[in-house]
C-alpha cells in the first residue's frame, strides 16, 4: 500500500531534486529565474499597456476630430442661413424663409444648426404670433455680423429688433399690393406713426405694440388721431395673444362708451405679414 505524502514532505522533496539537478544555490537560481521571468512579464505588460494607451489616445483622437467636425458643419450651415438672412433684398426674414432659400434641408439639420448659432452668441431667436401659430425668426447679434465680416445695418424705425421686424415687413407686403408706405411717418403734432400706409384716397396707420404696458397705446391713439388729417383706419398690430386680449379690453373698455375720431381695430402683427414665395 503506498504512502501518501503531506504537502511538507512534498516541498522537501522538491528542494531535494532543485539541489540535485541545480546544486547547494539552485533556491537562489530559481529565485533569479523566477524574476528575469516575471522582469520580462512585466516587460510585455509594459509594451501592452503602452499599446493599449495608443490605441485609447488614438480613439480620442479621432472622437475629438470627429466632434469638431460636426460641430463645425453645424456652424457652417448656421452661417449660410445667417448669410442668407443679411444679405437677401428683404433683410427681415423669417427663418423658415431664409432656410429654404439658403438651401438647407430637414428639420434635425435646421435645429443643430440653431443650437449652434445660439450658444456661439451668433443670434437671438424670438417668435411672432400668427393665426393660430407662432413664427420663429432670428436676429443676427454683433458677434453674428462679425462672423459674417460684414456690417451690422441701422433700419429706420425705433423699438427692438421685433418691432423693427414687424414694420419693415408690413410695410413690404403693402407694398407689394400697391400702397405707398411711410416709415416713422410725422403728424402735425410731432408724433410719429410705425407705419403710414396710403392707396388712392384711403390712408391708414399702423403702430405695432411689441412691449407692455399696453395702457401706453391709448396715449399712441390718443396722439395719432390729433388732428387733420386722420386716417381712414389706424391698425393696432400686436405681437402676441396675451398683449392682444389686454388691448382690446383697455381700447374698448365695458364700463367706458369710448368713441374715436378714426376706426381703430386691433390685429396679429403676424397677420399682416405674408410670406415670401419661395421656389423649392
Amino acid at each position: 500500500m503506498s504512502k501518501r505524502l503531506t504537502i511538507d514532505e512534498i516541498r522537501e522533496l522538491s528542494k531535494a531534486s532543485q539541489k540535485t539537478l541545480y546544486g547547494e544555490n539552485s533556491t537562489n537560481v530559481c529565485h533569479s529565474v523566477s524574476s528575469n521571468d516575471q522582469i520580462e512579464t512585466n516587460r510585455t505588460m509594459v509594451v501592452e499597456t503602452d499599446a493599449s494607451n495608443a490605441r485609447t489616445l488614438t480613439e480620442t483622437s479621432t472622437e475629438i476630430t470627429s466632434n469638431h467636425l460636426v460641430k463645425s458643419i453645424r456652424l457652417q450651415n448656421a452661417l449660410k442661413i445667417m448669410r442668407t438672412q443679411a444679405e437677401h433684398s428683404v433683410q427681415f426674414l423669417f427663418r423658415n424663409e431664409a432656410v429654404k432659400i439658403s438651401g438647407i434641408k430637414g428639420g434635425a439639420t435646421l435645429l443643430q444648426a440653431e443650437k449652434e448659432a445660439l450658444d456661439a452668441g451668433l443670434i437671438k431667436k424670438h417668435h411672432l404670433a400668427r393665426a393660430k401659430t407662432n413664427i420663429c425668426l432670428w436676429e443676427i447679434t454683433n458677434r453674428g455680423y462679425e462672423y459674417l465680416n460684414l456690417a451690422r445695418p441701422k433700419w429706420p424705425s425705433k423699438g427692438d429688433y421685433l418691432h423693427k421686424f414687424c414694420v419693415h415687413r408690413i410695410a413690404d407686403t403693402y407694398k407689394r399690393l400697391g400702397f405707398e408706405t411711410e416709415i416713422e411717418h410725422c403728424r402735425p403734432n410731432g408724433k410719429l406713426v410705425d407705419l403710414r400706409l396710403s392707396i388712392g384716397e384711403s390712408v391708414l396707420f399702423i403702430e405695432v405694440c411689441a412691449s407692455r404696458p399696453v395702457e401706453k397705446e391709448i396715449i399712441n391713439i390718443e396722439k395719432n388721431s390729433d388732428g387733420e388729417p386722420l386716417p381712414a383706419e389706424m391698425i393696432m398690430a400686436v405681437t402676441d395673444r396675451k398683449m392682444k386680449k389686454a388691448l382690446d379690453k383697455a381700447v374698448s373698455p365695458p364700463e367706458v362708451e369710448w368713441n374715436y375720431p378714426c376706426k381703430v381695430s386691433i390685429a396679429l402683427a403676424g397677420d399682416l405679414i405674408e410670406f415670401l414665395e419661395v421656389a423649392k
